[in-house]
């Protein structure tokens, strides 16, 4: 937008700023910064206290499969032979006929796991995070083993 129109002055931000909501408004004007080097990254965006309550609800979507079925889905992929796992794998990646409240909760199941680093991907430390959280006691696995079913998934692979 900068680039096209030039910066805005100070005052037509000022004014932008007046009529936003209170509690964002120290962000968005970090985000209306004319100097690119003065705004924030979309990561430290994403990090803002005002963005807390919907990071919060990323990490707990409402229609997420709870983390137990994850887990036992997880073992059982992990018990199955490489060949298996590799057409299950390929069968997951091929378009599909899921009933449309099936799919809404694998992809809020997937949210779930990506609320950590919002990066589209499911890497070990997210998995961690959400079925064997360093700071609960009534995870529903052990961080060891829950890093047992992530190599007996994935291997070598780092994300997912």
């Amino acid at each position: 937008f900068f680039r096209e129109s030039g910066a805005p002055p100070p005052a037509t931000i000022a004014a932008l700023l007046d009529e936003a909501p209170k509690r964002p408004r120290p962000l968005l004007a970090r985000l209306l910064e004319s100097e690119a080097e003065a705004r924030p990254s979309a990561r430290i965006a994403l990090d803002d206290e005002c963005l807390a309550v919907a990071r919060g609800r990323l990490a707990r979507p409402p229609q997420a499969l709870p983390v137990e079925e994850v887990l036992q889905r997880f073992r059982a992929h992990g018990c199955a032979s490489k060949p298996t796992r590799a057409w299950m794998l390929a069968m997951a990646r091929s378009p599909t006929n899921l009933p449309w409240r099936e799919f809404c909760a694998l992809r809020d199941t997937f949210k779930m796991f990506d609320a950590l680093e919002l990066s589209g991907t499911v890497n070990l430390d997210s998995f961690l995070a959400v079925v064997a959280p360093e700071d609960s006691r009534s995870s529903p696995t052990t961080r060891l083993e829950a890093q047992g079913i992530w190599e007996a998934v994935c291997g070598e692979q780092e994300s997912l």
